[in-house]
């Protein structure tokens, strides 16, 4: 069994809403108040001097996201606001119209978060990418995998600095097993040269249950070896830096990866989604509801798979138009979203159809929470412009294992026809 290093840098659990500025330019301070309150509704301390900060933040100071500190005030130049909030624990945002080369080496060796220079319609929109990026910082998992100690812990501190939950490991087994009980890390940064196992090997090993768009790899090497980079891209890594790099460019490779995986994600997500009702589409819910099927029937575990139909909805179109039944779809969409869990699938399967495959439930629990849908619906009056509109749904549930998804699925939809056949705003179940 190999042995863990399982150092966790993760934060405490209450929310940090406080944005400090400390900025002497009172036009300045207040342009950056208001627009970094409302652009990201957090709540934004304004103060002008160092010994207001010290004020602050020795005496049960609120918890801050970050600091944004101008390196030059009245009672402390050359940057002693950043060497005292950086004590206090706050990460900082140097922001300053200093270009100086030297300031801006001489503060990011202090670990902060971002040196920004007081110039251009560009800054405020990147300094709120920045705070947003902090904000999300705080519930991504990132893995730190170096032999080295020192290592280890220095990138760690990069880490906590931008605010992820990160883990580390010593060696590549290690990191095997974190990943296994941490399954949403989304960034591993992994040295090559560790015992038992390189970095190329320990990507190649992730990569057999973690794909390039789920998860990515960093390699890290402190040998001048140009062949290092290209074994960890062809093991499946997504990008390469030689030790010791540059703090600030270490911050941009791991932001331009996280944020890739980002738009993936939500490309991914838009593919699978209706674009009326927000809800999954036909396509995906085949696709998740197969998984889920094979997966309860060899675990022996209930389930239901429900076809639900609205009742007379052309006369919605016909008599209100069809942006009155674009309400009715998004209405009744809402209504499901609110019933069902998250660990169920819900689905616009066409037209006014939708599907839903309950996880997890007893035959009994899903009519029952079926039964209420409908029932919610028919009390409902849903406001379409200066009219109220009525609608009601029928619904067929099957519940007893088919020999395939498919199956099962066609076998509530003859139910539902019976629902139908029967009066309508009626539920049938197996």
């Amino acid at each position: 069994m190999a042995k863990l290093s399982n150092h966790t840098c993760e934060l405490k659990p209450h929310q940090m809403n406080n944005v400090l500025i400390v900025e002497d330019n009172r036009m300045v301070g207040s342009l950056l108040r208001e627009f970094i309150g409302d652009s990201l509704d957090l709540n934004v301390i304004l103060l002008e001097t160092l010994q207001a900060t010290k004020a602050l933040l020795e005496n049960d100071p609120p918890d801050f996201l970050v600091a944004l500190l101008d390196i030059n005030l009245p009672d402390a130049p050359d940057g002693k606001v950043v060497d005292f909030v950086i004590q206090q624990g706050i990460p900082v945002i140097v922001f300053t119209a200093g270009q100086d080369d030297s300031w801006h080496d001489k503060f990011w060796a202090k670990q902060i978060v971002a040196y920004v220079l007081k110039e251009g319609p560009d800054a405020l929109p990147y300094l709120t990418f920045l705070i947003q990026s902090l904000q999300k910082n705080r519930n991504t998992k990132v893995l730190v995998v170096d032999d080295s100690i020192s290592s280890r812990e220095y990138l760690l501190d990069l880490f906590r600095v931008q605010r992820f939950i990160a883990f580390a490991a010593s060696n590549g087994q290690a990191a095997l097993e974190i990943l296994d009980r941490q399954n949403d890390i989304k960034l591993i940064v992994t040295d090559y040269h560790m015992p038992d196992m390189n970095g190329d090997e320990l990507t190649r090993a992730i990569r057999q249950k973690h794909n390039i768009n789920e998860l990515a790899i960093i390699g890290i090497s402190s040998v001048d070896d140009r062949k290092i980079s290209s074994l960890f891209l062809k093991a499946g890594a997504n990008d390469f830096l030689n030790k010791p790099f540059f703090t600030e460019e270490f911050y941009c490779r791991v932001s331009q990866n996280i944020q890739t995986l980002e738009y993936i994600e939500t490309i991914k997500d838009i593919s699978n989604r209706d674009y009326l009702t927000s809800l999954y589409n036909r396509r995906y819910f085949f696709e998740a509801a197969l998984r889920f099927y094979d997966l309860f029937k060899r675990q022996g575990n209930p389930f239901a798979v429900a076809i639900i139909d609205l009742d007379h909805f052309k006369k919605v179109n016909d008599t209100y138009g069809h942006n009155a039944g674009d309400l009715v779809l998004k209405y009744v969409a809402g209504l499901m979203q609110h019933r069902f869990r998250s660990a169920d699938i819900i689905c616009r399967f066409g037209g006014e159809e939708f599907s839903v495959f309950l996880t997890d439930v007893k035959k009994k629990e899903a009519c029952r929470i079926l039964n209420d849908l409908m029932l919610e619906l028919e009390k409902s009056a849903i406001e379409v412009g200066e009219n109220r509109v009525k609608i009601t749904m029928s619904i067929g549930v099957c519940t007893n294992l088919q020999g395939s998804l498919d199956e099962m699925i066609k076998k509530a939809d003859l139910l539902l026809y019976q629902a139908k056949e029967e009066g309508r705003n009626k539920l049938v179940c197996d």
